[in-house]
């Protein structure tokens, strides 16, 4: 059990950590007993204890929900898209959420007793649950071939889903602090950007008296591939008449950031890094008729000003964020992405602790990849 919980075997295979980890609990109780006879009411307790936590979970899985509809981005990433449930015990159960917040995600017909943890990235004002999902394999792998083949042939894809959740972790609470530095890389803006919705809702929009936050500094840094949609099949003559699915990068995002900025004049401070900037070569801002060019036209024009070609400097942007901190108050910091980013953030934050700032709050989310 313990070489199956290793980190290095819970991110890589999932599936196979999740089903040892059932067994071998399961078990580990019947040989205690069957060793021990005298260990009966200890077992008992166990297995109660075992049933309150999965009963739920199974219920929670057997609850209908509406249909889920997907559509494609670049990078391989899908968001899957389910409606708020109207009947009351549903509703009960996913009417609200915090930003931030995770559900794990069962698709039937892809693949029957494998839920997996997926952000939400929308908030319940919305209506919706989107998740972004980046394809990498298995059933991540699967239901991008599925969603891919339902594109080829003109057709909107609609998903029976489970839900087990919602789950939160620690309460971020970042409305209580005066500056907000929130950083991402790739898929991980699906952690910060809620956050980042609910705060210039509580600061510019809402106006509640609970907001201290007065600036938020917003960083997003992405590889920039303009890759086209790899085909399931590659024997599939119709994966060729998809060329216009090749777009950047910054698109998943691109509409809703810059509906954003028009609200957050003065509150937020944007950054969009690309961290491979071969695709796109040039002034953003200069019409062309040139192929990569073209790529631009992806992103609104009032995000060209906040794109930078470069790789975030983690350390000015802590350090620069701790100078308005001192000024206005208390700092909070979210940073969502690889192992080398939140490493790279939390030893930045740790280095100005004492430096002028009783205290920093750093908040970590981390994926592989």
């Amino acid at each position: 059990m313990y070489c199956s919980a290793t980190r290095w075997t819970r991110t890589r295979f999932h599936e196979f950590f999740r089903w040892t980890h059932i067994l071998l609990t399961m078990a580990f109780l019947f040989t205690a007993y069957y060793h021990e006879p005298q260990t009966l009411y200890p077992v008992i307790v166990s297995l109660a204890l075992l049933c309150l936590e999965w009963l739920p979970r199974l219920l929670k899985m057997l609850i209908p929900l509406p249909k889920a509809t997907t559509t494609i981005y670049p990078s391989n990433i899908i968001r899957l898209s389910i409606p708020l449930p109207l009947n009351p015990l549903s509703k009960l159960l996913w009417r609200t959420w915090s930003p931030g917040s995770h559900i794990r995600l069962t698709i039937p017909s892809i693949g029957i007793l494998q839920p997996h943890p997926f952000t939400i990235a929308s908030l319940p004002s919305d209506g919706t649950l989107h998740l972004y999902i980046s394809a990498k394999r298995g059933l991540t792998r699967r239901l991008y071939e599925k969603a891919a083949a339902a594109v080829i042939l003109q057709r909107q894809l609609y998903l029976n889903v489970k839900m087990e959740g919602v789950y939160s972790a620690k309460d971020t609470g970042f409305a209580k602090f005066d500056v907000v530095l929130l950083i991402a890389s790739g898929i991980g803006i699906t952690f910060t950007f809620p956050i980042l919705r609910d705060l210039v809702q509580k600061a510019k929009i809402l106006q509640q008296g609970n907001c201290r936050c007065r600036r938020i500094g917003f960083v997003w840094a992405v590889k920039h591939e303009s890759t086209p949609i790899p085909p399931p099949h590659p024997t599939t003559p119709a994966y060729t008449k998809v060329p216009s699915l090749t777009v950047v990068e910054l698109s998943c995002f691109s509409t809703e950031l810059s509906a954003l900025m028009e609200n957050a004049h003065g509150l937020v401070a944007l950054r969009l890094y690309i961290t491979r900037g071969d695709q796109l070569q040039g002034d953003l801002t200069t019409p062309t008729t040139s192929p990569k060019r073209e790529k631009a036209a992806e992103i609104p024009s009032t995000l060209v000003p906040f794109v930078r070609r470069s790789r975030p400097k983690v350390q000015g942007l802590v350090e620069q964020a701790v100078e308005e901190a001192v000024v206005m108050g208390r700092l909070g910091v979210g940073v969502c992405g690889n192992r080398g980013l939140t490493t790279e953030v939390k030893n930045c934050v740790a280095g100005k602790l004492g430096t002028g700032m009783p205290d920093i709050y750093c908040h970590a989310e981390e994926f592989e990849g």
